[in-house]
C-alpha cells in the first residue's frame, strides 16, 4: 500500500552524502522562495505608488511583468550558480 493513506513514514530524498546538506539545502531554498515572494511583493507596491494609485496590489503591465519575470529568472539563476560545483570568487595568487 503506497498512497496519501499509508502510515508508513517515508524515505527522504539524498543528494550529499551527509544528510544534514541536504535538510539545509531544502532550508534555503524554502527561504529563498519567500525571499523572492517579498520582493516581487515589495515591486509591485512600488508601481502602484508610481502609478499615484493608493491600491496595494497594481497589476503590471505586459512590459512590467515581463521585466519581473526577468528579475525572477535571473534571482534563481544567481541562487542555485552555487550548486554547479565552479568556483565563482577568485583565490589569492
Amino acid at each position: 500500500m503506497d498512497g496519501p493513506a499509508d502510515p508508513r513514514p517515508r524515505l527522504e530524498q539524498t543528494f550529499f552524502a551527509d544528510p544534514v546538506l541536504d535538510r539545509v539545502l531544502g532550508m534555503v531554498m524554502a527561504l529563498s522562495a519567500e525571499v523572492w515572494v517579498l520582493r516581487e511583493r515589495q515591486r509591485r507596491m512600488a508601481i502602484a505608488l508610481e502609478r499615484a494609485g493608493l491600491a496595494s496590489d497594481a497589476t503590471p503591465s505586459a512590459e512590467e511583468e515581463a521585466a519581473l519575470a526577468r528579475e525572477r529568472d535571473a534571482f534563481t539563476a544567481a541562487l542555485l550558480e552555487n550548486l554547479l560545483g565552479r568556483q565563482v570568487s577568485k583565490g589569492a595568487p
